[in-house]
């Protein structure tokens, strides 16, 4: 019987929490425009966008979308997924 090399899973997972490990910023700030845009609000500046990141999706998201929040939510998440893993950058 031949013993497979192949691990069933990983040896570590590692989560960065608030920009620690990597700058998450700009696929933020991509996916909120792009949120911004397709429920047909303006987009923001990307100083304007930071300024105002120190809340979480849930507390800001109900109050500038209102009954499109969920909408919205799905829409910064769909975009999020699709291009955070090229958009990240390590911190240095």
């Amino acid at each position: 019987m031949i013993k497979s090399t192949v691990k069933s899973s990983p040896d570590a997972i590692l989560f960065d929490w608030d920009n620690t490990l990597v700058n998450n910023w700009d696929p933020i700030f991509i996916s909120y425009n792009e949120t911004l845009k397709k429920l047909g609000l303006k987009k923001k500046s990307k100083e304007e966008t930071l300024k105002n990141a120190k809340y979480s999706l849930r507390e800001t998201f109900p109050n500038l979308f209102k009954e499109d929040w969920r909408k919205a939510r799905k829409i910064f998440y769909k975009t999020f997924k699709k291009i955070h893993l090229q958009k990240i950058k390590p911190l240095t």
